[in-house]
């Protein structure tokens, strides 16, 4: 299984956690088998339920997607700027 965990920018000026599950997918591989897992993420993805404004809110900042087996055993990672 692959499962595709967001972490949120370190400075923020709410709390939230260090990182949540947005995908997953099953995979079937035979050994030494490699597949590529595809996943899109929406805006809401980035988002937070601020009940200030009651609304979904996104702060500006550099989020952390991670691949993982678990959410302990995390294999890569990659960058996206939301502004």
């Amino acid at each position: 299984m692959v499962q595709l965990y967001m972490a949120p920018p370190a400075k923020q000026s709410i709390e939230r956690p260090e990182q949540e599950l947005r995908r997953f997918e099953r995979l079937e591989l035979a050994p030494g088998e490699t597949k590529t897992a595809v996943f899109t993420l929406s805006k809401k993805d980035f988002a937070y339920y601020d009940v200030n404004l009651k609304a979904w809110n996104t702060l500006p900042g550099l989020y952390e997607l991670r691949a993982a087996a678990s959410s302990r055993d995390v294999r890569a990672t990659a960058t996206i700027a939301i502004k």
